[in-house]
């Protein structure tokens, strides 16, 4: 027979037990599975897909838009799974060309729903290397490189930094691991990008994108020779000069047959006529360049790039050594002779009175050269002072002023 405080210490124990149980089924009921996060919106073939959230051991497959399907046994296992995590591989074969869409899952009693976001899955295509990349060597503009990489056979065309492009057709050879082609004449040293589709739009055609590649240096445009010599060359102003060198196409890679020029102590820039097969750039010098400096040319290439110049050359100095005809009459004149006094190097001419400063303008019109290049100063009626001697001043394009006492008493005398 069993004491009645037996009795009561063992309902107390079968009560304490059935709260306990009634406790635990709760706590069962309440680790409901919930699906909190997922990722990336974008994937390549090969790539992992994530999904977070509490109890994710509910989930017992997945499926891709392709039809793929990932569970816990099986071929495609889940890469990892925990209640709050499950990672999976996308296949590296995964077919391309499928809209964005959701992922599908099924839970172990068998629900089953999809995310609310879309993935979109693309190829893995990347360059590892260029053959020759110029380092140390650098390449030259034509020559053949070949570009080495996965998923290759996708790129739909290669672009340089300059933005030239070399289209799949042109291609010398395209497969999945290389792509072999030439170099284009105005290729630029820097990163080479490979042009592959990208994701559909909302209206399913795939779009275009642009992924970096490896970079390659290549050798810059030579400019060896200015008039045929090398070295520091003195040349005149407003004369027509000729630089050769090699490797042209860069600096003309439109093909226009026309650059600009700039030189170093010059606001000016001329336009120059260019030939890319005999290399050869052909254009007339300023009028502000600075005599007896070393001035470097800079080329500006069509693409806005520039090019200094390795060649140097000085411009010879203008100056008059005399004049001769020295006369004041009505429509009288004078004539300066000398080195370099070409009529449109001059922005200025005129007289100025040494005794009380002012000056008197030569307009154009009344300046001129003849065959032996001398300057013929005219109508200096109205504009030469009184007196015996006048200060003429010619003021040059680069700002320097080349100053003259003349004699009008006399009809031609030395400086």
């Amino acid at each position: 027979m069993i004491h009645k405080s037996y009795k009561t210490l063992i309902a107390a124990v079968l009560s304490v037990f059935v709260v306990g149980l009634f406790f635990q089924s709760c706590e069962k009921k309440e680790e409901v599975f919930s699906l909190t996060g997922y990722g990336p919106s974008e994937i390549a073939r090969g790539g992992e897909i994530w999904f977070t959230g509490t109890n994710l051991n509910e989930i017992v497959k997945i499926e891709l838009p392709n039809g793929s399907t990932f569970g816990r046994d099986g071929d495609n296992d889940f890469l990892s799974s925990t209640p709050e995590e499950i990672r999976l591989q996308v296949p590296v074969d995964y077919p391309l060309g499928i809209p964005p869409t959701r992922i599908y899952y099924t839970l172990s009693d068998g629900h089953r729903d999809s995310t609310i976001g879309k993935f979109q899955i693309f190829n893995t295509i990347r360059v590892d290397a260029i053959e020759p990349n110029g380092e140390g060597n650098p390449l030259k503009p034509g020559e053949e490189i070949t570009l080495r990489g996965l998923n290759l056979n996708e790129v739909l065309a290669v672009q340089f930094k300059n933005g030239e492009k070399v289209e799949a057709a042109s291609f010398i050879s395209h497969a999945d691991d290389a792509i072999t082609l030439n170099l284009p004449l105005s290729v630029w040293s820097g990163m080479v990008s490979i042009e592959v589709y990208g994701a559909i739009d909302d209206a399913g055609n795939p779009t275009k994108a642009l992924l970096d590649g490896q970079e390659i240096t290549v050798i810059n445009p030579v400019l060896s020779e200015i008039n045929g010599n090398s070295g520091v060359v003195t040349v005149s102003p407003l004369s027509e000069v000729v630089l050769s060198g090699s490797y042209f196409g860069v600096i003309d890679p439109n093909d226009t047959g026309e650059i600009n020029v700039k030189f170093t102590g010059s606001n000016t820039m001329v336009s120059g006529t260019i030939n890319v097969n005999e290399n050869k750039l052909t254009f007339k010098l300023p009028a502000d360049l600075k005599a007896e400096q070393e001035i470097s040319v800079v080329l500006m290439a069509n693409n806005a790039n520039e090019i200094a110049s390795t060649v140097k050359f000085k411009v010879e100095p203008t100056f008059a050594t005399g004049y001769r005809n020295a006369t004041w009459a009505a429509q009288g004149s004078v004539t300066l002779v000398g080195q370099n006094l070409n009529k449109e190097l001059f922005s200025t001419v005129r007289f100025v009175n040494p005794e009380g400063g002012s000056s008197s303008l030569i307009s154009a019109g009344n300046r001129e050269n003849n065959e032996n290049g001398d300057l013929i100063i005219k109508n200096l009626l109205n504009s030469i002072f009184t007196g015996d001697r006048n200060r003429l001043e010619l003021i040059l394009s680069s700002g320097d002023t080349l100053r003259y006492q003349l004699d009008f008493n006399k009809t031609e005398m030395d400086f």
